[in-house]
């Protein structure tokens, strides 16, 4: 006989702004990190600082918001939970306090791929893959790139279809469309 006792407080959020030379233009962003997680707003906030330059020198585009992109800590209790999870109509990316260094810097790519420049999620997630690659390599930042399983290639189905999820897990066809 097992018991298990689960308990959250409410988080309290602490901001930081930060602004980023990218180019020319200053991006601004707004990290809400819990009060009592200053590291996680430090490591994120470097790795976006290191990331977003390089990215829109691969790139090639113009940071495309006016707006500060509010960068928010989270967590999930679900065992497959995303790590990362971008919403252009709040201007927001959820990230969690455990993602690693890959997830973070193609959320960062999701800044210019965020559904206004290609209108279909895989294309939107096939280049931020492909662009956090190469700005993960040229930063020496150590990050994988997506491998198809054969419990993916089980999931297939037509791209096109590739509806965006809840946030809340990463399903079997997610699996797949990464």
């Amino acid at each position: 006989f097992f018991a298990f006792v689960s308990a959250q407080r409410p988080a309290v959020y602490v901001e930081r702004p930060l602004t980023v030379p990218v180019d020319g233009q200053e991006v601004d962003l707004l990290l809400q990190a819990w009060n009592d997680d200053a590291g996680w707003a430090d490591r994120i906030g470097s790795l976006f600082a290191d990331a977003l330059p390089a990215l829109r020198e691969d790139i090639g585009l113009p940071w495309p918001a006016d707006d500060p992109l509010v960068i928010h800590e989270t967590a999930s209790r679900t065992p497959d939970a995303s790590a990362g999870v971008f919403d252009p109509a709040e201007n927001r990316m959820d990230v969690a306090y455990w993602a690693d260094r890959g997830v973070v810097i193609h959320q960062a790519a999701h800044g210019w791929f965020n559904g206004d420049l290609l209108a279909d999620r895989w294309a939107s997630e096939g280049f931020a893959t492909l662009y956090a690659l190469r700005a993960a390599e040229k930063l020496g930042e150590p990050i994988e790139s997506p491998q198809m399983t054969d419990d993916a290639r089980a999931a297939s189905f037509p791209l096109n279809t590739w509806a965006a999820g809840d946030g809340q897990g990463t399903t079997a066809a997610d699996t797949y469309g990464y």
